[in-house]
């Protein structure tokens, strides 16, 4: 069994930043295993902090469905204040969020479990094989970053 350690996810602003999300405790509810990370920002509401999520179950047929959940909180910016200086601590105006789900059959091979998840970190990076960044009108860069369906 592995570790629960810090995971470090890299934003794509101009400026990019890196996000620490530490481990935030392990539950089994029911033959489910749910591990919980987030952000650990002094500054931030702890609503408005990044997380993940890993769940891990077995499925009646015997494929284990592991997933893995982000969500990025988007807070509002704060102006004004009272005459007094105080300024409201900032709300979540919403949340960005992936989830990405493997299905691993019972007889699947590690080699094959890496192979669909490289796949998938190509396909969803915006990186061709070659490491070319994909243009505007390809169709993961499009659904993925501006919500366009291929046609």
């Amino acid at each position: 069994m592995s570790t629960q350690t810090n995971l470090v996810f890299t934003d794509a602003f101009t400026v990019a930043t890196d996000h620490t999300v530490e481990p935030n405790g392990i539950e089994r509810l029911n033959g489910v295993e749910i591990a919980h990370y987030r952000e650990n920002l002094a500054n931030v509401p702890l609503d408005g902090q990044v997380s993940a999520k890993l769940t891990r179950r077995t499925l009646p047929s015997g494929v284990k469905q592991v997933t893995m959940d982000l969500s990025i909180p988007v807070l509002e910016n704060v102006t004004g204040g009272t005459s007094l200086g105080y300024t409201a601590p900032p709300k979540v105006a919403y949340v960005e969020r992936a989830t990405v789900t493997l299905f691993a059959h019972p007889r699947s091979t590690k080699e094959g479990r890496r192979s669909i998840r490289r796949w998938l970190a190509t396909v969803t990076s915006g990186l061709n094989a070659a490491g070319q960044g994909l243009t505007d009108g390809s169709a993961p860069a499009d659904l993925l970053d501006k919500v366009i369906f291929p046609s």
